[in-house]
């Protein structure tokens, strides 16, 4: 069964309140848009009566980024980063779904970016080259 957006929204809503519950800041909180599809690989692999679309994909982006605009989250819009990159040449997907390498690369990018800014550099795990002295 397909979970509706009114119910993504809602799901969504409740996991941000319970982790300001524990005392998350909505700043220091994360949320992602699904990215967007390669529609072309996708009828190649599921023909022209595939269920999913983009335009089903961007109403649930428009769900993740509504309600980090109202819960006060930081949102990444996949869906629109995918969109320009895809447009762009390039082809971050195994079957038009699965993200491949480049993919989980850009993804990676975002998230790591934004824990890099809020981590506490004293913190941060060191590169174990440099615990060693290996060069």
């Amino acid at each position: 069964a397909v979970v509706s957006t009114q119910s993504t929204g809602c799901n969504l809503e409740r996991i941000v309140c319970r982790l300001a519950a524990e005392g998350i800041q909505p700043g220091n909180i994360l949320v992602l848009t699904p990215p967007t599809l390669n529609e072309e690989m996708l009828d190649v692999k599921y023909g022209p009566e595939r269920i999913r679309l983009n335009t089903v994909t961007g109403q649930y982006a428009q769900c993740v980024l509504r309600v980090a605009e109202e819960r006060g989250c930081q949102a990444c819009d996949l869906f629109g980063m995918f969109s320009k990159a895809v447009e762009g040449g390039a082809q971050p997907f195994t079957d038009g779904l699965h993200l491949n390498e480049q993919g989980e690369e850009m993804v990676y990018g975002v998230v790591e970016e934004f824990v890099a800014a809020r981590l506490d550099r004293k913190w941060a795990i060191p590169d174990w080259k440099e615990l060693h002295g290996a060069t």
